[in-house]
């Protein structure tokens, strides 16, 4: 939403369950050195978190700041003429699952793709999560945007839906391309 900047961050990790004793120790060594140089390149600390036990390993977090209203790019400010710019491409969720179905043996994997190309949008969608989304606050705040928000559980067409019903002016968004990770469009879920 324009906040180019994060006071603390709590982080969320998932021990695996699957590996044995010194993987996990490695793996959640590792895991938690790279949570940490993602705080430091948001020039922040992690303040907390949780962790629990899980079959696989997760990581993720919460970034939090404080600031005043006019700091931040409303939802709802948007005008005719605006354009919509997805600083991520989308497909993250599919080739994660993608993954799994590989891992799993389950032919639907390797329906559209091979198993390297499988391997390769995986490893494209963790580096596009993995990447901090501060450049693109700092270009919205820079070519003042009129709203801001993200793309997650309701997809692209649900979070199109509901930033068009909020908007203030009469507004209509028309979606014509979209950046997607190679191949994961045509992964039939």
């Amino acid at each position: 939403m324009g906040i180019d900047r994060v006071d603390h961050m709590l982080m969320i990790l998932a021990i695996s369950l699957e590996m044995n004793e010194t993987e996990r120790k490695v793996v959640t060594k590792k895991m938690i050195e790279g949570f940490n140089d993602c705080a430091k390149e948001a020039r922040t600390n992690v303040t907390g978190g949780q962790s629990i036990m899980n079959p696989w390993p997760i990581i993720g977090g919460v970034a939090n700041v404080v600031c005043d209203e006019n700091e931040y790019i409303k939802v709802n400010q948007g005008e005719p003429g605006d354009q919509l710019i997805l600083t991520k491409p989308l497909g993250t969720q599919v080739a994660v699952n993608n993954l799994e179905w590989l891992m799993k043996g389950d032919e639907k994997a390797t329906k559209v793709m091979t198993a390297e190309r499988v391997m390769e949008t995986y490893y494209m969608a963790m580096e596009s999560m993995g990447t901090l989304n501060q450049n693109a606050a700092t270009l919205c705040k820079k070519y003042e945007c009129h709203g801001a928000t993200d793309i997650t559980g309701f997809g692209i067409m649900g979070h199109a839906e509901n930033l068009v019903k909020v908007q203030k002016a009469d507004v209509d968004y028309k979606i014509h391309s979209l950046p997607v990770l190679d191949g994961t469009a045509d992964v039939n879920a």
